[in-house]
């Protein structure tokens, strides 16, 4: 039988969540990353947001560990 546990459940649901706004991240950073681009201030917001999700999916990732 299998039994749910509700509260691994949550945690792969964040990990799940983290890891789609890490990826919607780095889009966007790579879409703002173009050579013609030299708005800096613009590029550290995105780098910024995805150092950001990174860090995010690494706690999650860390919480279903335990």
């Amino acid at each position: 039988m299998n039994e749910v546990n509700p509260l691994r459940e949550q945690r792969e649901y964040a990990v799940q969540e983290a890891l789609e706004r890490e990826r919607a991240a780095w889009g966007e950073l790579e879409r703002a990353a173009t050579p013609d681009n030299e708005d800096e201030s613009a590029l550290r917001v995105y780098r910024e947001r995805w150092q950001e999700a990174a860090r995010t999916l690494v706690t999650a990732l860390s919480a279903l560990k335990r």
